[in-house]
């Protein structure tokens, strides 16, 4: 199987899942918002949803509030480095992962390009 085949619904279905917010930069030079965020319903094969129980402004995302990088398309959302528990996966990541492992993670969201 295509490592980057997108799966059509999270595995398992998340039932009752609380809101999610997330650190958004709208723009360079503007203070960040955090606001209301849909969860991710696209993962891929290799893909866990993890629900965030820390997390932190990291060098990437503080420069991504002052300079614009060409491979940035804004708005982003902030705070690549989580702690958390394992949600939902992939079947590849299945064998890796189960739920609710407890783990660190670089989300890489804004800066993966």
């Amino acid at each position: 199987m295509n490592s980057h085949q997108v799966i059509t619904s999270i595995i398992p279905p998340i039932p009752n899942m609380p809101e999610n917010h997330a650190a958004w930069q709208d723009q360079v030079g503007v203070p960040l918002s955090i606001r209301q965020t849909p969860y991710p319903t696209d993962l891929t094969q290799t893909q866990i949803l993890i629900k965030v129980h820390a997390w932190a402004i990291n060098p990437a995302d503080h420069i991504l509030q002052d300079i614009s990088l060409p491979f940035v398309k804004y708005p982003v959302i902030l705070g690549e480095d989580i702690a958390g528990t394992v949600q939902a996966l992939g079947t590849e990541a299945s064998t890796r992962f189960h739920l609710d492992d407890r783990v660190l993670a670089f989300a890489q969201g804004a800066t993966r390009g």
